[in-house]
């Protein structure tokens, strides 16, 4: 297989059989940071630090993955992650939890309050399909079941521990790491 990275000057490189090579350079992410994730389905998204559009490598370009004017121009994407349905989630530093379905497109999402949750720095899911989130700002969040409805996400008690999350990760056996 192909790994994809990117870095600290705005560029995105592919690694594949000993060999390293550098992917066009993508405008909006000139001079950035740049996160680069690779979905279930193939596709390549790169994002950059600062804000820039959210970007999909496809036929030997980077194209938007968004149309002009979506909900999250302009706005700092912090993380992606996708679920075993093959939606993708995106979380922002300002602009709260959002996913992106076939079905219904780019839906922001809400916590039990109606409230978006911000500056996230983590998504993923347990084994018994909880939705995990992280926040840097607002601790720790899961849903009550599958993430469905998504209304239930609601703040996960973290006993004697800062409300700054500032990494999430699923371990093998279903426990959280932050």
């Amino acid at each position: 297989g192909t790994l994809y990275f990117g870095s600290m000057d705005g560029g995105v490189y592919a690694y594949h059989q000993g060999t390293f090579r550098q992917l066009p350079e993508v405008s909006s992410h000139r001079g950035k940071g740049v996160m680069v994730f690779q979905s279930r389905r193939g596709f390549l998204l790169a994002f950059s630090f600062g804000g820039g559009e959210l970007s999909r490598w496809a036929d030997g370009k980077w194209t938007p993955h968004f149309p002009t004017g979506n909900p999250l121009q302009g706005h700092e994407i912090t993380v992606l992650w996708e679920d075993p349905q093959n939606y993708l989630w995106i979380g922002t530093r300002a602009n709260g939890l959002w996913r992106d379905t076939p079905e219904s497109g780019l839906v922001a999402v809400q916590d039990w309050k109606g409230q978006r949750i911000q500056e996230i720095t983590g998504i993923a899911q347990d084994l018994e399909g909880h939705l995990w989130i992280s926040s840097y700002r607002q601790g720790l969040w899961r849903s009550e079941g599958p993430p469905q409805p998504l209304t239930s996400l609601r703040p996960f008690a973290m006993p004697k521990a800062s409300p700054r999350v500032v990494v999430l990760h699923p371990g093998l056996h279903g426990e959280m790491w932050m």
